[in-house]
């Protein structure tokens, strides 16, 4: 009787919400299809459960007692909840405060993230954001950086917390000019299917097709449950593992490739090691879209 009452409460919450503009929290996603949904057929979008929206309340509730303990331990909060919006893209967002530290005037964009126990243990750098395993967790780090970019700061920061145990750790970022420049085309491509009213194509992703809130309009003619077919195809099974094992690389990946970057950096026309020919060029996004940063792109060639 009590508890029914309470979840009964809860699912007042779960409505489709109108979505017109790219939300800085979703632009992460790797289904471009899917945020073109998002604003083309929001009303179509699958209603999630009382059990999930408990979930979403208790990480509300989380991030309310993390801000508490920020300000007991002597920090001080600001811009709690502030929005922004990058018109041009039309990206919109809301952070949830900005921090500042003792003997710094630096405010620092900050995102608190309440996770379980097993995700929170293996979420310690940047790249763990990218664990195929946990695809939502993909989101973060595009997030955090356009609060940094609305900001004009260069360092951010997420606040983790264990559900379970309440034990807590921090994640700091510098400013990633790629990664945003990936972001700002992504939000151009969606903008352009919305004004064309063109579709992106599908990704081939069942892991993600089947968790996703539009995957009754995207792919009404696949079937999830049962009836699902399997095929002993031993070919087919050794690519996959394979492909699973390039994925295991790719965090190593993106750290190698940032190194590099930073060690060519302004270096242009270039033979290294007798192997290979780099060449460079500072590369201004006004080129492209109306923001005032640039990048240093790089190009190596492979010559013996």
């Amino acid at each position: 009787m009590i508890i029914e009452k309470i979840y009964e409460e809860k699912a007042k919450k779960i409505k489709a919400y109108p979505c017109h503009v790219n939300r800085a929290s979703n632009l992460g996603d790797p289904c471009i299809r899917r945020l073109v949904y998002e604003r083309t057929h929001w009303q179509e979008r699958l209603l999630h459960d009382v059990h999930l929206q408990l979930l979403f309340d208790e990480g509300n509730n989380q991030e309310k007692i993390v801000v508490r303990d920020l300000q007991d331990a002597g920090f001080e909060i600001y811009e709690q909840q502030r929005s922004f919006e990058i018109k041009d893209l039309q990206i919109t967002g809301h952070m949830d405060l900005k921090l500042k530290i003792s003997g710094d005037e630096t405010l620092y964009p900050t995102e608190i993230k309440s996770m379980a126990p097993h995700i929170f243990q293996k979420v310690n750098q940047v790249l763990d954001f990218y664990n195929k395993s946990y695809p939502w967790l993909q989101k973060y780090p595009p997030q955090l950086l356009l609060y940094m970019y609305a900001s004009d700061e260069e360092r951010g920061v997420w606040i983790l917390k264990n559900k379970s145990t309440g034990a807590l750790k921090e994640i700091w970022v510098d400013f990633d000019y790629d990664l945003v420049d990936e972001i700002f085309c992504k939000a151009q491509v969606i903008n352009e299917h919305i004004e064309n009213k063109t579709m992106p194509d599908r990704i081939e992703d069942l892991e993600l097709c089947a968790r996703c809130p539009f995957r009754h309009i995207c792919l009404p003619e696949r079937d999830f449950g049962k009836g699902i077919i399997i095929e002993d195809d031993e070919t087919l099974t050794e690519m996959i593992d394979r492909l699973e094992d390039l994925k295991e690389s790719y965090s190593e990946y993106i750290s190698l490739n940032k190194k590099i970057t930073e060690s060519v950096k302004e270096k242009d026309n270039f033979i290294v090691g007798n192997r290979y020919h780099i060449t460079g060029k500072w590369i201004d996004v006004k080129e492209r879209i109306q923001y005032a940063y640039k990048y240093w792109k790089k190009n190596i060639i492979k010559i013996a």
